[in-house]
């Protein structure tokens, strides 16, 4: 699991211009930030959307290694 956002970036394999923005849209709806809810929304989406592609590269239909 990614402990910082270089780490995060190297993973997912895409290096963020606003780190603040890739902050929020990351943090999960009702975190303490009003109004980030459709951010997060989005951001969940696009996480889950680089870690599903990330394991379909594997070629291992169990996910694990």
């Amino acid at each position: 699991m990614p402990t910082n956002t270089s780490e995060f970036e190297d993973l997912i394999g895409h290096s963020f211009r606003h780190e603040d923005l890739m902050e929020e849209a990351l943090q999960e709806a009702g975190a303490g930030t009003p109004g980030n809810e459709r951010l997060a929304l989005i951001g969940d989406k696009v996480l889950a959307l680089m870690l599903l592609q990330n394991w379909y590269q594997t070629g291992n239909s169990t996910g694990r290694n």
